[in-house]
C-alpha cells in the first residue's frame, strides 16, 4: 500500500483484509507467505574464490606479465643448455613472476572479502521473534522471518519492531522509538495512530509508521505489517550495498583508473614494440650463430619476451601497495583508520566533502552557554542574564554575568572557551542511550526541544556563532541562593530531568565495537571521560545544575575532595535524593513540554509544585506570574536532615503555603515580550532554547491531582512513580501545566569543536568544498556552519546555498528561476535544478538517507571525486557509493564495514590532515612512477638500441627482472615517504579526468629513459672496445659479430695476455667469436658492465627523483633520508649478486674491477644533469598547473 502513513487506520485494515482483534486466518497467511516470501533479508550466493581469482588477472599489464612468465617457463624446458644452465637456474625468472602475480592476486582476493561484512552486519538489526495475534485472536510468539503483510504485532519497551508496520493503538501514554539506524538522528520519535498528512513526509516526520529494526524506548503499542523482507526500508539499504541492483558497477578510485588507463596505453606501446623487435630480426633468423631458421626464430622471441619483462614495471604494484600502506600508518597515527588501500590516495583527489554535523563538525556534546532569570526584585523589570563557561559534560566551569556595560569585560566566543580550547581532546561523545519517564522504569527517550531555535525564529536570522561574542562582568559565585530564581532554576533543571552523568576512566575501545550503543552515542576515544546517559539537552541541565553548586556551602566544600564518580552526579543527587517524583506528564509534541510533580520525600506532604519544561512558544503563553529575585522556592532544604514545611509551603504548610507568594509578580506582556525577543536573539545565534516553570501548592497525590483537574473539566492523569494507571491520556497533559509562573530561560548549543574551523579554511584554501548534511534544524545548522566558515563572513544572505530536504525535493518539480536554482521564471527544472544547486549549495538540513544518495549521484554525475561521512545503518548505501566513505569510529557496524576509512576521533579536521596525506601519496605516487617508468624506458631503449645496432644482448631477463623488483624496488617505495610540500594544501583538486601521466612528463620519461639505455649500451660497448682488461675490438666488429666466424675468427687472440696483464687481471683463454656470449667470461663481464651502468644510474635517477620539478639545490636528498639508506641498501645488494659466487651464476655476472667502475660512474652520474634540465624546463617553460578546480567553494 502506497504512502500508508497518509490513511486513516481503518482504510489501511480494510486493503489488508484484518480485523485487528482477530488476526489473519492460517489460509491468508500461506497464501501472502507464497506471495511475499520470507520476512528476512535476502542472501546473495557469495561469490566464488575461482571467479575472484581470475578476476584479479583482467588487467591488461597482469595478462602481458602472465604470457611472458608462461613462455619463459616453456622456452626454460625446451631451449635450455643443460651444459651451461640448471634447470632450477633457468626456472628462478618465470618463478618469480608467477609469485608477484600470486601475491598481487591475494591481495585482492582479501580485499574484496570485506565487501560482504557490511551485509552481513546488517542483519544484527533483524530480530529472530515477534508477538502475533493470528487465528481468532490467539496471541502467540512466532519466528519473525515468518511474518506476512497484515499480521497484527504487539509491540512493548525493548522490543525490535520485526517489519514496517502501521500503529494501530497504544496500549499506553505515549510511544517513543528509536529510529537513529535509519535517520541517523540520536533522538527517539513519538509516534502515534494518527495519520499523517505529507505524502512526501521523510522518516523521521511518519509518525506512525514503525521501521524494521528500530527499537522500542517507551510505551506499548499494537500494529500492523504493511512491508516485509525487501520492500522494508532497511531492506532497501540491504539492496544498495548488497549492489544487485542490474547495471551496477563498482566504482574505480582515481588512482585506479588512472593506473588501468596507463596500463593499457603501456601495455599497448610494449605489444607493439616486441612484435616490431621480433619482425625486424627476421632476416636474421637464418644467422649461423642460432644454428638454423627455427633456432633463430625462438632466440630473438626470447629477446622480445625479455623486453616485455623490461618494459613492464613489475615492481609498480608492489611499491603502490607499500606506499599506500605507509600511507595508512601515518594517517593512524592522526586518527584515521584506512580500511581500503586505495582509499588513502582517493582523499587526495576530493573535490568535495560531504560532511554530517552532530558529532562530526560539532562536539555532540549539548552545552548550557546561557540562561536568564529576572532579577528586578517585585518589578521584574530586566532579565539578569549568564553566561556558563566549559563544554562537554565535565561538572567543571564557573557562571559570569553577562554585563553589556562591564568594566571589566572580556570578549568570548559563544561557542567556547579557553580551557576547553586548550585541551581539545577532552571532547568526548554523549551516550545517547535516553531514560525515560519514571524513576523506576527509565527508559530511552527522544531529544524532545530539538526545533526550538525555529520556533522562536530563528530561520530568518543567519547571525555566526563565530562573530557573536559577550562581555563578561563579575564572576557569580552566589547565585544558588534559597529564595533565588536560580535556585529554583537549579531544581527545576535536576528533578524535571531523565539523564544522568556517567564517569568512565578506562579504555573505550572496547566499546568502540560494540553494537550496544546506537550511532553517535558511543564514548570517545578518550581514557577517562564524563558522558551522558539520557538525552543531550537533559544532560546538559544536570550539568548546569553540578556548575551552580548546592545552596548549602558546607555540602559544596566537600565537592573538590569527591572522586570524579561521586562529582559528576554530586549536586543532583542530593536534589533527587530528599526530593520524590510522585508523577511525570510525558513529553508531547503537541504541546513541547515535559513536567513532573515532586513532593519531599521524607515526610507526609499534602501539597507539592509541578515543575516544567519546555520550547518558550509553548511555556509562556501558559506563565501568569514571574519568579523574582526576591522570590521563596518551592523548596530550600539542606542535603542533611529533613525538610522544612515553613520553607516548602509557607510557614505551617498547607493552605498558607498557598498564600506565599510574596516573590511572585504578575506576568505582563512587557515581561512577555521581553522573554520572547531574548530567546529569538539566542534563536538567531544558533541557541537552543528552554524555558522552566514551576506551578506550586497542588495536591501531592496522584488521585487528588486528577479529581482536580477532573473538577477543572479534565480527564485524568498518567502512571506516576510508584502508582497505578489513571484514567488519562497524553492530550490531557496540557490541562495541568496552566497558572505557571516563570523561572528562567536557558540557550544550550552543541557547540562546534574548536579545530574545526582551521580544518575548513585549510580545505578552502586547497579548492574543496565542505557541504554540510544534517538532519538538525535549519537555522540551527546555518548558524553552526557561519561558525565553523562553511559560509564566509561576507556572504549575507545564504539563498542557494542552504536548502533543506523537502526544499531540495521541490527543486525537482519546477523549473529553474532566474537565479538557476529553482521556482518560477525559468524554463529548465527538475534533476537539471538540483544539479545547479548542489554545485552552489553547503548546507543541506532535515534530509532522509535517500537524499545523501542523491547528492553522490549528482555530484559524481558532475565529474567530482566525493568523500561522505555517516555512522548510521542508514549512511550505509551512500558511504558505498562515494568515492571515499568516510564512517565514523563511534558509528554502528554496519557503517564501519561499508566505509573506506574510520574517523577514530569523529573529528572533522581528521579529514583535512588525511587529505594533506592523500595528496602528498599522489605526488610521490607520481615521482616513484617517474622514476620507475623512466628506468623501465631506459631497459627498452637499451634491447631496442642493442637489436637495431645489431650488438648481442646487454642484459639478460634475469638480470632485468632482479632490477626491476629489488634493486629499484627499494629507492622507489622510499619516494614514497617524500615529505608533503609546503605548498601542498594550497593547490586546487586535480580533477578526476586528469591523467596520471601528460603529455611533458611522458617525454621527460623517455628523454631521462633515452640516457640510461644509451649509458648502458655505451657501457657495453666500451668493455669490448676500450677497455684494457677486454678484447678492445672494433665497434663495427662489434655489431657484426654474427659474422665473427667467417670475417674475424682470430679476434682478440693476440691481445689476451698484454690486455689481461695491463689490467692487473689473471690472463683468460684466447677471447674468440665465443666471447660474445654469455657463456663466455668476456661476454659476462661486458653484461655485468651494462647491469651495473643499469643500476647505478637508476640510483641517481632516484635520488633526482626526489622533488619534480625543484632542483636538488633547493630540495637536497637529505629531505629523504629514507631514500639515501635505500639508495644505499640497493647497492649492496647489487654488490652482494657481483661477489657472491652462487647468485653469480644465478645472476650471469662477474666481479669486476676499479678501472671498470670508474667508467660506471662516468658514465652514470650524467642522468641528474639530464633530469635537472628537464626540471628546469618544466619550472620556466611548461605550465605544469594543474588547472582550476571545478568546484566553487564560496
Amino acid at each position: 500500500m502506497e504512502s500508508a502513513w497518509t490513511y486513516p487506520i481503518e482504510i489501511v485494515l480494510e486493503h489488508l483484509g484484518v480485523n485487528p482483534a482477530r488476526g489473519l486466518d492460517p489460509l491468508q497467511v500461506d497464501e501472502r507467505y507464497a506471495r511475499h516470501g520470507p520476512n528476512s533479508l535476502p542472501e546473495a550466493p557469495p561469490t566464488p574464490l575461482w571467479k575472484r581469482i581470475l578476476a584479479q588477472f583482467e588487467d591488461t599489464l597482469v595478462l602481458i606479465l602472465l604470457g611472458s612468465a608462461v613462455i619463459s617457463f616453456l622456452l626454460a624446458l625446451v631451449d635450455r643448455d643443460p651444459e651451461t644452465t640448471s634447470l632450477a637456474t633457468a626456472l628462478v625468472e618465470p618463478s618469480v613472476i608467477f609469485l608477484i602475480l600470486i601475491a598481487n592476486a591475494t591481495v585482492g582476493v582479501v580485499q574484496e572479502s570485506h565487501a560482504d561484512q557490511a551485509i552481513d552486519a546488517l542483519r544484527q538489526y533483524s530480530p529472530e521473534q515477534a508477538t502475533v495475534v493470528r487465528n481468532e485472536g490467539q496471541t502467540s510468539k512466532i519466528p519473525a522471518s515468518m511474518l506476512v503483510p497484515g499480521d497484527i504485532l504487539q509491540l512493548s519497551v525493548g522490543d525490535k519492531v520485526p517489519a514496517d508496520a502501521r500503529v494501530i493503538s497504544l496500549s499506553s501514554s505515549s510511544l517513543r522509538v528509536d529510529q537513529a539506524i535509519l535517520t541517523g538522528e540520536s533522538e527517539s520519535v513519538l509516534k502515534m495512530p494518527g495519520i499523517v498528512q505529507d505524502p512526501r513526509a521523510v522518516k523521521q516526520d511518519m509518525t506512525n509508521i514503525l521501521f524494521s529494526g528500530t527499537t522500542i524506548t517507551n510505551g506499548t503499542c499494537i500494529a500492523v505489517v504493511i512491508l516485509t523482507g525487501s520492500h522494508t526500508a532497511i531492506g532497501s539499504i540491504h539492496s544498495e550495498i548488497s549492489g544487485n541492483k542490474e547495471g551496477a558497477e563498482e566504482q574505480k578510485t582515481p588512482l585506479k583508473q588512472k593506473l588501468d588507463d596507463f596500463g593499457d596505453m603501456l601495455a599497448k606501446v610494449i605489444s607493439v614494440i616486441c612484435i616490431l623487435v621480433w619482425l625486424i630480426n627476421i632476416r636474421h633468423f637464418s644467422d649461423g650463430t642460432h644454428g638454423g631458421w627455427l633456432q633463430g626464430a625462438i632466440y630473438y622471441f626470447k629477446i622480445a619476451v625479455a623486453l616485455a619483462v623490461a618494459a613492464i614495471p613489475e615492481g609498480l604494484a608492489a611499491v603502490i601497495t607499500a606506499c599506500l600502506a605507509l600511507g595508512t600508518q601515518k594517517m593512524a597515527k592522526k586518527n584515521a583508520i584506512v580500511r581500503h588501500l586505495p582509499s588513502v590516495e582517493t582523499l587526495g583527489s576530493t573535490n568535495i566533502i560531504c560532511s554530517d554535523k552532530t558529532g562530526t563538525l560539532t562536539t555532540n556534546q549539548m552545552s548550557v552557554t546561557r540562561f536568564a532569570t529576572f532579577s528586578g526584585g517585585m518589578s521584574a523589570s530586566e532579565l539578569e542574564e549568564y553566561y556558563v563557561e566549559g563544554n562537554g559534560f565535565s561538572p567543571d566551569g564557573q557562571i559570569s554575568s553577562v554585563s553589556e556595560h562591564g568594566s571589566h569585560s572580556d570578549s568570548i566566543p559563544q561557542y567556547g572557551n579557553s580551557s576547553y580550547a586548550a585541551n581539545p581532546s577532552s571532547s568526548l561523545h554523549p551516550l545517547d542511550a535516553a531514560l525515560g519517564n519514571g524513576l523506576s522504569d527509565k527508559r530511552p527517550q527522544g531529544d524532545r526541544y530539538r526545533d526550538t531555535p525555529s520556533s522562536s525564529g530563528g530561520h530568518r536570522h543567519h547571525a555566526s556563532l563565530a562573530m557573536m561574542t559577550i562581555s563578561v562582568g563579575r564572576p557569580a559565585t552566589k547565585l544558588n541562593n534559597v529564595g533565588s530564581p536560580v535556585h529554583t532554576l537549579a531544581q527545576v533543571c535536576s528533578l524535571c530531568n531523565d539523564a544522568s552523568i556517567a564517569y568512565d576512566d578506562s579504555s573505550s575501545s572496547s566499546l568502540a565495537g560494540s553494537s550496544a550503543y546506537p550511532p553517535r552515542q558511543r564514548p570517545s576515544n578518550s581514557a577517562s571521560s564524563y558522558t551522558a546517559m539520557g538525552q543531550p539537552t537533559e544532560a546538559a541541565l544536570k550539568v548546569l545544575v553540578e556548575k551552580l553548586q548546592h545552596h548549602d556551602e558546607s555540602f559544596n566544600s566537600r565537592l573538590h575532595r569527591m572522586s570524579p564518580f561521586q562529582r559528576c552526579n554530586a549536586v543532583n543527587e542530593a536534589y533527587t535524593h530528599f526530593w520524590r517524583r510522585v508523577m511525570t506528564l510525558e513529553f508531547t509534541r503537541e504541546r513541547k513540554s515535559m513536567g513532573v510533580l515532586v513532593s519531599a520525600g521524607d515526610v507526609n506532604n499534602e501539597r507539592g509544585t509541578l515543575l516544567v519544561k519546555g520550547a518558550p512558544d509553548s511555556i509562556l503563553p501558559r506563565c501568569t506570574r514571574i519568579h523574582t529575585a526576591e522570590g521563596v522556592s518551592f523548596g530550600s532544604r539542606s542535603p542533611r536532615g529533613s525538610p522544612n514545611a515553613s520553607t516548602l509551603f509557607g510557614e505551617s504548610g498547607g493552605e498558607k503555603g498557598a498564600a506565599a507568594q510574596g516573590g511572585r509578580v504578575a506576568m505582563t506582556e512587557h515581561n512577555r515580550a521581553l522573554l520572547v525577543e531574548k530567546a529569538r536573539e539566542w534563536g538567531r545565534m544558533g541557541l537552543r532554547v528552554l524555558a522552566c516553570a514551576v506551578r506550586e501548592n497542588v495536591p501531592a497525590d496522584p488521585r487528588s491531582f486528577v479529581a482536580a483537574l477532573r473538577k477543572s473539566g479534565g480527564r485524568g492523569s498518567s502512571n506516576g512513580g510508584g502508582t497505578e494507571l489513571l484514567d488519562i491520556t497524553a492530550s490531557d497533559f496540557v490541562q495541568f501545566e496552566q497558572d505557571l509562573t516563570f523561572v528562567g530561560l536557558i540557550g544550550m548549543l552543541d557547540p562546534p569543536r574548536p579545530e574545526v574551523a582551521g580544518a575548513i579554511a585549510r580545505c578552502r584554501q586547497a579548492g574543496i568544498r565542505v557541504m554540510v548534511i544534517t538532519g538538525d534544524d535549519k537555522s540551527t545548522a546555518e548558524s553552526i556552519c557561519r561558525a565553523i566558515g562553511v559560509f564566509p563572513p561576507s556572504m549575507t544572505s545564504l539563498e542557494g546555498r542552504s536548502y533543506t530536504g523537502r526544499e531540495f525535493d521541490e527543486l525537482a518539480m519546477g523549473p529553474l528561476n532566474s537565479s538557476g536554482l529553482g521556482g518560477a521564471g525559468g524554463s529548465v527544472g527538475g534533476v537539471d535544478a538540483q544539479k545547479a544547486a548542489v554545485m552552489r549549495a553547503s548546507l543541506f538540513s532535515r534530509v532522509e538517507p535517500s537524499h545523501k544518495s542523491l547528492l553522490v549521484d549528482l555530484l559524481q554525475g558532475q565529474g567530482l571525486v566525493v568523500a561522505m561521512t555517516g555512522d548510521g545503518v542508514n549512511d550505509a548505501p551512500a558511504l558505498k557509493k562515494a568515492d571515499i566513505g568516510i564512517a565514523m569510529g563511534s558509528g554502528t557496524d554496519v557503517a564501519v564495514l561499508a566505509s573506506d576509512m574510520i574517523l577514530a576521533d569523529d573529528n572533522f579536521a581528521t579529514i583535512a590532515s588525511a587529505v594533506e596525506e592523500g595528496r602528498s601519496i599522489y605526488n610521490n605516487t607520481q615521482s616513484f612512477i617517474r622514476y620507475l617508468i623512466s628506468s623501465n624506458i631506459g631497459e627498452v631503449v637499451s634491447i631496442f638500441l642493442t637489436m637495431l645496432l645489431g650488438m648481442p644482448e646487454a642484459l639478460l631477463p634475469i638480470q632485468l627482472l632482479w632490477v626491476n623488483l629489488v634493486t629499484d624496488g627499494l629507492p622507489a617505495t622510499a619516494l614514497g615517504l617524500n615529505p608533503p610540500d609546503a605548498e601542498i594544501m594550497s593547490r586546487p583538486p586535480r580533477r578526476r579526468d586528469d591523467p596520471l601521466v601528460n603529455g611533458w612528463l611522458l617525454a621527460r620519461f623517455c628523454i631521462v629513459g633515452a640516457y640510461v639505455g644509451i649509458a648502458t649500451v655505451a657501457g657495453y660497448a666500451w668493455w669490448f672496445t676500450s677497455y684494457v682488461g677486454g678484447p678492445q675490438i672494433t665497434f663495427w666488429q662489434l655489431v657484426n659479430f654474427r659474422s665473427c666466424a667467417v670475417d674475424f675468427p682470430d679476434v682478440g687472440t693476440a691481445a689476451n695476455a698484454a690486455a689481461a696483464a695491463a689490467a692487473g687481471a689473471v690472463a683468460h683463454p684466447p677471447f674468440g667469436c665465443n666471447m660474445f656470449t654469455t657463456k663466455h667470461w668476456a661476454g659476462r663481464s661486458a653484461t655485468t658492465m651494462s647491469l651495473s651502468i643499469l643500476v647505478v644510474v637508476e640510483m641517481a635517477n632516484a635520488i633526482s627523483s626526489i622533488a619534480t620539478n625543484d632542483s636538488l639545490l633547493t630540495t637536497p636528498p637529505t629531505r629523504n633520508w629514507w631514500l639515501i639508506g635505500a639508495v644505499v641498501l640497493s647497492m649492496l645488494l647489487h654488490f652482494m649478486i657481483l661477489y657472491t659466487p652462487l647468485l653469480q651464476d644465478i645472476f650471469i655476472v662477474t666481479p669486476l674491477g676499479s678501472e671498470e667502475w670508474k667508467a660506471v660512474m662516468w658514465l652514470s652520474l650524467p642522468v641528474i644533469l639530464v633530469d635537472e634540465a628537464c626540471k628546469w624546463v618544466s619550472r620556466n617553460i611548461v605550465n605544469s598547473d594543474d588547472g582550476d578546480s571545478k568546484v566553487k567553494v564560496d
